[in-house]
């Protein structure tokens, strides 16, 4: 642990009850903003033209040519895949 979050650990177990359940509250809040940034830019990503674009290209010729195998991580890709279609082909 480094210093800064040493100190910060220490605060935090000085707390009362009460301002450790603000804290609590708080950082919960924040955590769900840094997800909901973190889900933006893989969306952003995703797009045409986007970061993930080459990959999301190999991933589309690997599913049709059948050299994948059902897994967690596939499906998410399936999933990014299909969602990005679907913002290319709407309607």
């Amino acid at each position: 642990m480094t210093t800064d979050v040493h100190k910060i650990a220490e605060q935090v177990k000085a707390l009362s009850e009460k301002e450790l359940e603000e804290f609590l509250d708080w950082l919960a809040r924040y955590g769900l903003e840094l997800t909901d940034a973190w889900d933006k830019e893989i969306e952003r990503d995703a797009q045409p033209g986007g970061r993930l674009d080459a990959a999301l290209g190999r991933v589309r010729k690997d599913i049709a040519e059948g050299k994948t195998r059902h897994s967690c991580r596939e499906a998410t890709l399936k999933r990014a895949i299909v969602k990005s279609e679907a913002n290319n082909h709407p309607g």
